[in-house]
């Protein structure tokens, strides 16, 4: 499935979408040296974020996406406005044969979601090796129907630019050395500036201090998110935070890491993990304990007739803590009953995702709860 690059784009966040679409998903170490100095992109992220997505390579993953066999059933889970405008951009360089260059000069790309949840309350940062008003004024003219200059506002000391783009839309900018922050909305803009000059940045949440993973190999698309990924195991604690690092092939879309956790939930969500009921249906199987999953896997991979949803059941680690396997086509029947086992985000879109498995372990040790979501696509 060939895709143009603005076809690709949506692709991607329509993945992202999917992934983040409620409660929160956080963020990366971002620090680059340039000129003895360093830019944390971090700093500048609202506190209030309800979505962060971020990449050391946007041309790979755009390339990858465009690979994958269920690309057309992602790209119906949605777009965001901003995006797709800059995105004309890149596809016009791609043409000229400009896509190396650009990759060379911006080294990370993140987008931060931000309530209420519409395509048009985001915010897009680059960092750069460079000012981030060369990109800007070059997305500018990618971006713009006439060619005018940008009405400038101050806030707070900092400059920030207003482009005029298509659809009688604007779109704000702020840009310093090593950055560019875009938005659709002003006022979020000023909160970024809010967030770096007050220290209200997703880089001083306590929770989040020393806890962060600053190296990660290549062509990496990670998300953090404020929520649980398993949502009964937080009932009447909302601090916990997820880490998702995404990777995918042809036909199976893997979101795996960690739950951040304060050690004062430890020990109640480890309680309420080994509480969780046996359930064993026709395309549903949850289980909890490692003795009852080891039980299960084994039988799924001696059963005679083995359907891929006993591959599913196969594939899963008999160390898991907990595992949940489920066609999401019946999951979208009653959506309800799952509340307690699913994030909302995948909750709420889950008639979208119809068309795969989802297979779920979670695995804790001492104060860790790590888990791994996969998608396998049934067609």
């Amino acid at each position: 499935m060939k895709l143009r690059t603005v076809a690709k784009l949506g692709v991607i966040v329509s993945i992202l979408l999917f992934c983040l679409g409620v409660g929160g998903y956080g963020f990366l170490q971002l620090s680059m040296a340039r000129e003895g100095n360093d830019v944390d992109l971090l700093e500048f992220v609202p506190d209030d974020c309800v979505g962060l997505l971020e990449t050391d390579n946007f041309a790979y993953v755009i390339n990858e996406l465009s690979q994958i066999g269920y690309a057309h059933h992602v790209g119906a889970l949605g777009k965001t406005g901003l995006l797709t405008a800059v995105s004309r951009y890149f596809d016009r360089i791609n043409e000229d044969g400009g896509a190396h260059g650009l990759s060379n000069c911006m080294n990370q790309m993140m987008v931060s979601f931000h309530e209420p949840l519409e395509p048009n309350n985001v915010v897009v940062y680059f960092r750069m090796s460079g000012n981030g008003k060369s990109l800007l004024q070059q997305l500018a003219a990618g971006m713009e129907q006439s060619v005018e200059s940008p009405k400038k506002e101050t806030y707070r000391g900092k400059t920030i630019e207003v482009y005029p783009v298509s659809d009688g839309k604007y779109v704000a900018a702020y840009s310093g050395n090593g950055f560019l922050v875009l938005s659709y909305q002003k006022r979020l803009v000023e909160r970024v500036i809010d967030a770096y000059k007050d220290r209200t940045s997703l880089a001083d949440l306590p929770l989040l201090e020393g806890k962060l993973v600053p190296d990660k190999s290549a062509n990496y698309l990670t998300l953090f998110g404020q929520t649980s990924s398993l949502p009964l195991l937080e009932e009447g604690h909302h601090h916990t935070w997820c880490e998702f690092d995404i990777h995918m092939n042809s036909e199976v879309l893997y979101m795996s890491g960690s739950m951040l956790v304060p050690d004062s939930c430890c020990s109640q969500m480890a309680l309420r993990l080994g509480e969780i009921p046996f359930v064993q249906e026709d395309s549903v199987l949850i289980v909890s304990g490692e003795q009852q999953v080891d039980a299960c896997i084994s039988e799924a991979i001696f059963r005679p007739q083995h359907t891929l949803f006993d591959e599913c059941v196969s594939n899963l680690s008999r160390d898991a803590s907990f595992i949940m396997v489920a066609d999401l086509e019946k999951v979208a029947q009653d959506p309800h009953r799952f509340k307690g086992y699913l994030p909302s985000f995948l909750l709420e879109r889950v008639n979208l995702l119809r068309s795969f498995i989802l297979s779920v372990q979670l695995t804790h040790v001492g104060h860790q709860f790590s888990h791994i979501f996969i998608f396998t696509y049934k067609d």
